[in-house]
């Protein structure tokens, strides 16, 4: 983040007259173990999708994206060698009427789906949402910028699905997206690649930075209890061992970081042990850390929809055993099962106000079609096969 400046490269980029003469929002470095997120769009819309990519780098998220790309490269290689990566999260999808009518769009949205015979297989599908430039339901810009493609039309021969229907399921009009008209869509997008993708830091390690300490010490060390108050505006207050947090403690963030607080055990300056995170949102995590990531035994309250769910969870993704709790608001009551990248998967149970269920297998939080076990409100149980969740 050194050497950038997001709103003052966001009102130049309102004066930039081309994508070729335009400055590239840098591409944020990521450790070898660390996830990132694909960003798919039409260089058309370069000026909308690097207005977000910027608050995207500020706010720490890992992102890739062709800035980094040079002459004489192989474009089609470099971008399919990112986008299936097991360390891809994710993709998001900058749709518009210049993205679907894009045919190198096309390779990157079904090598995203898995079905992309060349690079991918139904395995190697990847989770993803969009962002909508343009207003439009996303069936509408299909349908209005699709263009013919017999490379990709290829992996479809032996199916009778076609490459204008798989789009058109892909980006559903009940699909997630975010306009990007919206207001506060930043932050909703934030939001969203931080519930969807282990992308973004969600602790913070600020261990490198001195700070303004006051409290105890020891041969010339922190010590004991203390607080630091450091540069970037975030503050410490609790136990101390060789000047890195251990023990008890409150980090309590600045105001322009999307966390509000974390709070609980702390060893060799990592959240490790019983803590509560919460971010501006509301979004409440509580459970057991471990090195400072969301790994184990959580309860996850999201704020605004009033979902909870409470089970296991694998680096701030739901993931294992675990109960997903719905609003008062919903027609469920609650999904039991196992889960995997923030979706179900396996076996799962939705379980109805009225009392109703369906039980069954999950396959990327969708329904698989197999043998399941439905309940309905008047009490009448049916076993068999099941297609499209129904009998």
């Amino acid at each position: 983040m050194l050497n950038f400046n997001c709103k003052e490269y966001q009102e130049n980029l309102k004066n930039s007259t081309s994508f070729a003469d335009c400055d590239r929002v840098p591409v944020p470095k990521c450790a070898e173990h660390q996830n990132y997120i694909f960003i798919s769009y039409s260089h058309k819309d370069y000026k909308k999708v690097y207005h977000d990519l910027a608050s995207m780098y500020e706010a720490g998220v890992r992102f890739w994206y062709d800035e980094e790309l040079t002459a004489g490269r192989d474009w089609d290689a470099e971008v399919f060698k990112k986008l299936s990566d097991p360390h891809c999260s994710g993709v998001v999808f900058y749709i518009s009427e210049n993205f679907f009518g894009s045919e190198s769009i096309y390779k990157e949205i079904l090598t995203t789906l898995g079905k992309n015979a060349k690079l991918a297989t139904a395995d190697d599908a990847k989770n993803y949402f969009c962002v909508n430039l343009s207003g439009k339901r996303p069936s509408v810009l299909i349908e209005g910028s699709f263009v013919e493609s017999e490379e990709c039309e290829q992996f479809f021969k032996d199916s009778e699905e076609t490459l204008k229907s798989c789009l058109l399921d892909a980006f559903r009009d009940k699909a997630t997206y975010i306009p990007f008209e919206a207001k506060e869509h930043i932050n909703k997008l934030i939001t969203q690649i931080r519930r969807n993708f282990n992308v973004i830091d969600l602790t913070g390690d600020d261990a490198s930075l001195v700070g303004k300490y006051k409290g105890e010490m020891l041969d010339g060390k922190r010590n004991g209890f203390g607080m630091c108050e450091y540069e970037n505006g975030d503050v410490y207050l609790g136990e101390w061992k060789d000047n890195k947090y251990h023990g008890r403690g409150e980090l309590t963030y600045s105001e322009g970081n999307i966390r509000e607080y974390l709070r609980g055990e702390f060893v060799e300056h990592k959240a490790h042990g019983k803590c509560t995170l919460k971010f501006k949102d509301g979004d409440l995590y509580e459970g057991n850390m471990t090195n400072n990531e969301i790994t184990g035994y959580f309860i996850y309250t999201q704020k605004d929809d009033g979902e909870i769910y409470e089970g296991e969870m694998l680096a701030g993704e739901k993931h294992g055993k675990g109960k997903l709790i719905y609003p008062r608001s919903s027609d469920y009551d609650y999904l039991d099962g196992e889960w995997l990248n923030n979706n179900a998967c396996g076996e799962g149970t939705l379980v109805y106000k009225d009392g109703a269920y369906w039980k069954g297998v999950w396959e990327r939080g969708k329904k698989k079609d197999g043998f399941g076990t439905i309940k309905y409100d008047n009490g009448r149980v049916y076993l068999g096969e099941m297609k499209n969740g129904a009998f």
